[in-house]
């Protein structure tokens, strides 16, 4: 892509991003995939983009996904919004919600306790793995998530029982 089309697409990002809203299943996949193509140009779109994940179609969900697989972290603007997001009733928002909050590390602090409540509950297991990976990047102090950490350290799941014993050593 060369710099002129690109310099047009980031002054498209705003139309782009209302365009997620449209009612036509093909304007939104449309718009998600100019926005992939900004990679991490895009990020004033990522909560646009997170929202998207729950997109009933199915081609707007993944070129959401591979947007947000490219953006990085989030500005720290949007961490209270994302921390909001956390209790999302879709697994694929909820995931991408933790993740992004992972990518910005201790800037993220505040939503330790959300994700000890995504940690601790019945919720998908991929949500609950990826809540530990999140613990992990944002490095709280061990004695706020040890309890819910030993806990999770004697699941029935091997791999979550594991990352949560990871996570306990990574923060000793």
């Amino acid at each position: 892509m060369d710099t002129t089309t690109c310099e047009i697409m980031l002054d498209d990002l705003p139309s782009l991003i209302s365009q997620l809203h449209s009612n036509d299943s093909s304007i939104r996949a449309s718009a998600a995939e100019s926005i992939c193509h900004l990679g991490g140009d895009a990020l004033p779109a990522t909560i646009a983009l997170v929202e998207a994940c729950a997109d009933k179609n199915s081609n707007v969900r993944e070129w959401a996904v591979a947007a947000l697989e490219d953006i990085g972290p989030p500005s720290t603007a949007s961490i209270p919004h994302l921390t909001l997001m956390i209790g999302d009733t879709d697994p694929l928002v909820e995931y991408w919600v933790i993740t992004l909050l992972g990518r910005c590390r201790e800037n993220a602090m505040n939503a330790v306790p959300d994700l000890i409540a995504s940690i601790d509950s019945k919720k998908d297991l991929a949500v609950r793995q990826r809540a530990l990976w999140a613990l992990c990047k944002i490095r709280p102090p061990l004695v706020v998530v040890q309890d819910v950490l030993e806990k999770v350290a004697g699941h029935d799941d091997p791999r979550l029982s594991d990352m949560a014993r990871r996570v306990i050593l990574s923060l000793k």
